[in-house]
């Protein structure tokens, strides 16, 4: 099963990025304006999002 993922960018990450388990659910995107992604975009499980809504 593939897992799905959400795109957060600046500042929004900076919220996520101090929790536990930050690094091991998330990963940077390389920037790529044709498709509207800035630079300090990332890519975050939703599992991982929806447990920290569950704590």
């Amino acid at each position: 099963m593939m897992e799905e993922f959400e795109l957060i960018g600046w500042p929004e990450i900076q919220f996520y990025m101090e929790l536990e388990g930050f690094r091991e659910n998330s990963t940077l995107v390389d920037p790529n304006t044709n498709i509207g992604i800035d630079s300090s975009t990332y890519l975050v499980s939703k599992s991982w999002l929806e447990s920290l809504i569950n704590k």
